[in-house]
C-alpha cells in the first residue's frame, strides 16, 4: 500500500526518487510519533494521543502533506 502510494508512474515499482519520497513521508511519521510519546515509552498512552489530536495534528498534516505525491 505505501509503495503505491508514491509509485507515480503506477508501474507497481517505485524508483529512487519515489523511494525518497517514501522514505521522507515515514521520517515524518516517526517524528511525529516521537514527539506525541512524552514519556519515551515506546508507546502513546490516552493522554499524549488526546494532546496530540487538540493541539498538534492539523500542523502536522500539513507539513507531512508536502510528502504524498
Amino acid at each position: 500500500m505505501m509503495i503505491r502510494m508514491f509509485d507515480t508512474e503506477k508501474s507497481g515499482t517505485i524508483g529512487f526518487e519515489e523511494f525518497c519520497g517514501l522514505w521522507g513521508f515515514l521520517a515524518a511519521w516517526r517524528t511525529l510519533f516521537d514527539r506525541f510519546d512524552e514519556d519515551r515509552s515506546g508507546n502513546i498512552n490516552f493522554d499524549e494521543y488526546s494532546k496530540a489530536l487538540v493541539g498538534k495534528i492539523s500542523s502536522t498534516i500539513s507539513y507531512m502533506s508536502q510528502y504524498v505525491g
